[in-house]
């Protein structure tokens, strides 16, 4: 889990593309049999008293798996 307070200037959906070009360069640049990948589960709020950690957790966390039902089908690079 982690929690990251993002400035006005960008926001979750810059900060995934960039993790996604930082691991597309890292599995281009090790030779590997396999992708290392991740997933993440961003849940953009604003501070308020009403927000529970555990409800945010929550909301992050079926992003997360809605994210993983995206990803691709084998971590196998192709052997070619």
């Amino acid at each position: 889990i982690s929690l990251a307070l993002i400035d006005n200037d960008s926001n979750a959906i810059d900060k995934t593309t960039e993790l996604d070009k930082l691991s597309e360069k890292l599995n281009n640049d090790l030779i590997k049999p396999y992708y290392i990948d991740f997933s993440t589960g961003f849940f953009e709020f604003i501070c308020d008293k009403d927000y529970s950690i555990q409800t945010l957790i929550d909301r992050a966390d079926k992003k997360l798996y809605r994210e993983k039902k995206n990803r691709r089908e084998s971590i196998l690079k192709d052997q070619k």
